[in-house]
């Protein structure tokens, strides 16, 4: 609760940086800590992550003080209680399409007699070490709870979504509203952005966190913070990697060139014996 407390206090005053945790391995997460980002989004829509990796990742968060976010696969109560029980700091919720889709995921987050959260936190509650239900509030949702504007239908029913309580935030994914218009990918189409521009302002006057996950450019990071988001996710854990590498190989055989004195733009002798010439 701490954490989340703190991040969303982040997303408030300042911006939050975060990138996509895809892969098993829990010292990402603790190395992407260690780097200085804010929170990890482990994501189980678009992953082979399953619940025991979460739970790692979960750890390994707290262990670098920065926030967990869970992306579950679907709006669905049986897949969001074992990932709230795991105690992250927030949950997000994809493809949110009506007003009905989005009270399911608020009521997924609370108990009885407002929601239908089943009781059984788990490591939320310390691995049962602290009682959580004296004088638990009817109100107790310790996890923040971000919905994803992926498509158009969610975009005609944004006034009904911002005025529920319950919401802590709205991440846009452009990629996926793109499609929704027939517009796949097409990042700088103008009725695309004109949708974006429109809701920016709407989830911000709600008093909501607005949020965007995306690759990293800067020039539409820029865009992003004029639009007034505070919640960025950007990039992902196998893009970073690559694009590092793809750096360092880069360098490296530049170096190369310039130290054997080959022609620049030539290929790199240790290239050659791929093909079956000098080596």
């Amino acid at each position: 609760m701490k954490l989340a407390g703190t991040i969303k206090k982040k997303m408030t005053d300042g911006i939050a940086i975060g990138t996509t945790v895809t892969l098993a391995d829990i010292g990402v997460t603790e190395g992407l800590g260690l780097a200085g980002l804010d929170f990890v989004w482990i994501d189980m829509e678009h992953s082979t992550l399953g619940k025991i990796e979460v739970c790692g990742h979960i750890i390994a968060a707290k262990a670098s003080q920065i926030a967990s976010f869970v992306r579950v696969p679907w709006n669905d109560p049986v897949q969001m209680k074992p990932i709230l029980d795991m105690g992250p700091d927030g949950l997000i919720v994809p493809q949110i399409r009506s007003l009905q889709e989005a009270k399911n995921a608020i009521a997924a987050c609370f108990y009885p007699p407002k929601g239908v959260r089943g009781f059984g936190p788990l490591r939320a509650s310390g691995y049962g070490t602290y009682n959580i239900t004296e004088s638990l509030p009817e109100d107790y949702k310790p996890t923040l709870l971000f919905l994803q504007v992926e498509h158009v239908d969610c975009v005609e029913c944004i006034d009904d979504i911002l005025a529920l309580e319950g919401v802590d935030g709205l991440i846009f994914g452009p990629m996926d509203l793109s499609a929704s218009i027939g517009k796949l990918g097409k990042m700088d189409d103008p009725e695309l952005n004109q949708i974006m521009d429109d809701l920016a302002p709407k989830i911000i006057k709600s008093g909501k966190i607005l949020g965007v996950s995306m690759a990293y450019r800067p020039e539409k990071v820029t865009a992003w913070i004029k639009r007034g988001a505070t919640f960025l996710s950007l990039g992902q854990d196998i893009e970073i990697l690559l694009n590092s590498v793809g750096q360092m190989v880069g360098s490296v055989e530049s170096l190369w060139q310039e130290a054997s004195g080959e022609q620049p733009g030539s290929p790199p002798k240790r290239h050659r014996g791929l093909t079956g010439g000098a080596v």
